[in-house]
């Protein structure tokens, strides 16, 4: 469940593309009111979930071009406060404005990911907390603008996830669980995720002394099956558990803390 790296993702670039225009589409012709309505996000409004994605492109953009020079740069020079301080001013702006920094920003990493040479795809880039190739920041940012698209609640919703985008995204989500795992404890609870569509299986297993996530097909006290953009929705807290396309074996009270317990992309 390691990062990509070693090439050029030419297939993950071309689903950021892709992401990028369709989120791109859906929002240009968003009023000022339309901007400053809530999202699906507590506390934030449309304006603020476009602004989060627009400084997500400048700090990608930023440290890609930091890693050309040979410098590791961190995600949000001055950290979360910086952060959630320019997502906060971002979105009292007109909606004229978010939405041609939404594009500028964008254009700014699609030239940095075309900066990169075919050779220069495993040097690092820093994340909160650890460090990746470059390799990984395209399928990263993917799934920001993918995830971020249906938080706006303008009728894009997880049904609209690509195949390819679900493909990549759902293992991520994955992997971005995995990190966790040392953080959690308790009584002995096990999980299995089976897409139905093939996208994959894993077990999830909590213990006293800590916990796992392997791959495959295993027994597990809880099990949720359903196609994996459905997995992926519910995992990621877009869909609900009682949603009519994932089935639940075992109690639903357990199966419903796995989120909770190992957020994804959190």
């Amino acid at each position: 469940m390691g990062e990509n790296q070693g090439k050029r993702p030419e297939e993950v670039l071309e689903l950021v593309d892709a992401a990028t225009s369709a989120l791109i589409t859906s929002v240009r012709n968003l009023s000022d009111e339309e901007m400053r309505a809530p999202s699906k996000l507590p506390g934030w409004s449309r304006g603020h979930v476009l602004s989060h994605l627009a400084r997500n492109a400048d700090s990608f953009a930023q440290r890609i071009e930091g890693a050309l020079r040979g410098e590791l740069l961190e995600p949000y020079p001055g950290g979360r406060q910086a952060r959630d301080a320019a997502i906060e001013s971002g979105a009292a702006r007109p909606a004229v404005e978010i939405l041609d920094d939404l594009a500028n920003s964008a254009d700014r990493l699609a030239t940095a990911f075309n900066a990169i040479p075919n050779d220069g795809w495993e040097r690092p880039i820093s994340y909160v907390g650890r460090t990746a190739p470059l390799s990984s920041a395209p399928l990263a940012r993917l799934v920001e603008v993918g995830v971020h698209h249906v938080d706006l609640g303008i009728g894009y919703e997880p049904q609209d996830w690509s195949e390819g985008f679900v493909k990549l995204a759902l293992p991520y989500a994955v992997a971005s669980m995995e990190r966790k795992v040392g953080d959690v404890r308790g009584a002995q609870l096990s999980w299995h995720l089976h897409a139905t569509d093939g996208m994959g299986e894993w077990l999830i297993t909590r213990t006293q002394e800590g916990s796992s996530i392997t791959s495959g097909h295993s027994h597990a006290d809880c099990v949720i099956r359903g196609p994996g953009g459905v997995i992926l929705g519910w995992l990621t807290g877009r869909l609900q558990l009682d949603v009519g396309d994932l089935e639940v074996i075992g109690d639903r009270v357990n199966a419903s803390l796995l989120p909770e317990l190992y957020p994804p992309l959190a």
